[in-house]
């Protein structure tokens, strides 16, 4: 195991702002960075690189194929390595897209890794998720995506010198999202399951359930373990789970309460509420506004609650 430095106390964050572009990139520890960008809206993702032995790993690959290329260069800024592994986090085409962006800069094809349910969704398209976006953005974005290892739901592998382990859970921002934790660095990349300030989307998720899973991930890792969300800046693991499980209470507790005293839910009223309780959170998934998407996170609720509403949840895919 190659030596490395905890430098989150000392946090560095280098903001740039470019055209079209709002570029924040982290080093956390000496071999771990990571750039979040927004040219969409509001909505900032997150993809992150560790040195190993001999290669760059890379998690997440950004939305666009532009967008990647601007990540390419930030880890062009901090290693030489050339980039020998992807690991992709959940299907959504926010956090895979570019990922052609790297395959074609790297001398030798990247092997590319997911969960079994990551990678079925990605290959097969099966929520039509990339077809939307190739609609969208045309040649920005990869046309298809081929995964190389398919991982188990808790794994242990090594790439490059450093172990990774798995965890899978179904049924929170995407069918599935797989974590990947560096016990050697205490450091857990989340994808989507756990967010900072960007606010969660209930299209694929049982907010129960997402609600059950955060609780038990905040039981079982340390307070000091370094969390790297889908979205947003890194953080404490205690932190940064207590808030999207405050968030999402606020969903569920608000909903609950208006549907036992009125039978019935106020969309747009509920909306601005939850928006003045958490006025840090962004828009997310190029959604116009947080009003739309908040909105439209009611709906989907009231859906998976099977409560009837004259409203249609009609956002497309990721």
């Amino acid at each position: 195991m190659r030596f490395f430095t905890f430098l989150f106390c000392g946090f560095i964050s280098l903001s740039i702002y470019a055209k079209h572009s709002d570029i924040e990139r982290f080093t956390v520890y000496s071999n771990v960075h990571g750039v979040s960008i927004s040219t969409i809206g509001k909505h900032k993702v997150n993809s992150f690189w560790i040195e190993g032995e001999d290669g760059v790993i890379v998690i997440d690959t950004q939305w666009l194929l532009s967008d990647a290329d601007i990540v390419l260069n930030h880890i062009a800024d901090t290693v030489s390595q050339p980039i020998t592994d992807i690991l992709i986090t959940h299907p959504h085409t926010d956090h895979f897209g570019g990922i052609q962006a790297f395959i074609d800069a790297s001398p030798r094809k990247p092997i590319v890794h997911a969960g079994f349910d990551t990678a079925r969704s990605i290959q097969h398209d099966e929520q039509g998720f990339l077809s939307s976006r190739k609609k969208q953005f045309t040649d920005n974005i990869t046309s298809a995506v081929t995964i190389d290892h398919v991982l188990d739901d808790d794994q242990s592998f090594q790439i490059q010198g450093i172990e990774f382990n798995t965890i899978t859970f179904r049924g929170n921002e995407a069918v599935a999202t797989t974590l990947f934790y560096i016990a050697s660095h205490d450091a857990l990349f989340t994808g989507d399951m756990v967010n900072n300030d960007t606010m969660p989307i209930f299209y694929q998720g049982n907010i129960d359930g997402w609600i059950e899973q955060l609780e038990a991930l905040k039981d079982r890792f340390p307070a000091e373990t370094i969390l790297f969300p889908g979205h947003g800046k890194p953080g404490r693991a205690n932190e940064l789970i207590s808030r999207q499980l405050d968030v999402l209470k606020t969903y569920r507790n608000s909903i609950a309460a208006s549907l036992f005293e009125h039978g019935t839910v106020n969309v747009t009223a509920m909306a601005q509420d939850i928006i003045a309780r958490h006025p840090e959170y962004r828009q997310t998934a190029g959604i116009a506004s947080v009003n739309a998407v908040v909105e439209q996170n009611i709906l989907w609720i009231l859906e998976d609650w099977r409560v009837k509403t004259s409203s249609a949840s009609d956002l497309e895919g990721f």
